[in-house]
């Protein structure tokens, strides 16, 4: 089968490999509406005896003529055993409504950061450099070694701010 973006199939029917081309194919399974199909289904109806006769064993031709002259074959038969039955169902069809969820194949849209979760990242780097700030008031790292650090936390809350301010 050739799937596309777009195509829309019920859950009844090929779901896995769809599954199997989305993973393959940078799209994604969406469920998009529930609809309502007609099923034909059987039940049944009554229960039938059926007579089953046994095999032909054996069969035997008689010929004679009748009154006219003509000559006649009369057939006899010689059953193998006694006649045998069972019980055997009668269906119906009928129809049945069921709920089916169809979906849809759809694109993997890339992901784009919201405000929120850029300044969230920011305020995370900026938390990785706090243990070099607190050595450095502490007087464990030299300023020149603090200078670079220094000038990477500025700018993270440059960033912060200005993304907040928006």
């Amino acid at each position: 089968m050739n799937y596309e973006i777009g195509y829309v199939f019920t859950d009844d029917n090929d779901y896995s490999n769809v599954a199997d081309w989305c993973n393959h194919n940078n799209a994604m399974i969406e469920e998009i509406d529930s609809i309502q199909v007609d099923v034909e289904k059987q039940r049944v109806k009554k229960m039938i005896k059926v007579v089953d006769v046994p095999a032909v064993e054996a069969v035997e031709e008689v010929y004679h003529k009748d009154e006219n002259g003509e000559i006649i074959i009369d057939t006899y038969a010689q059953n193998a055993g006694e006649e045998v039955s069972h019980i055997e169902p009668v269906y119906e069809t009928y129809t049945e409504k069921e709920t089916r969820r169809q979906f849809q194949i759809a694109e993997i849209q890339p992901y784009v950061p919201t405000t929120e979760d850029r300044i969230n990242e920011l305020k995370s780097q900026l938390t990785r450099t706090d243990y070099q700030a607190i050595k450095f008031s502490e007087g464990q790292i030299s300023e020149e070694d603090y200078a670079p650090i220094r000038a990477a936390r500025q700018a993270l809350r440059e960033q912060i701010n200005e993304l907040e301010n928006k």
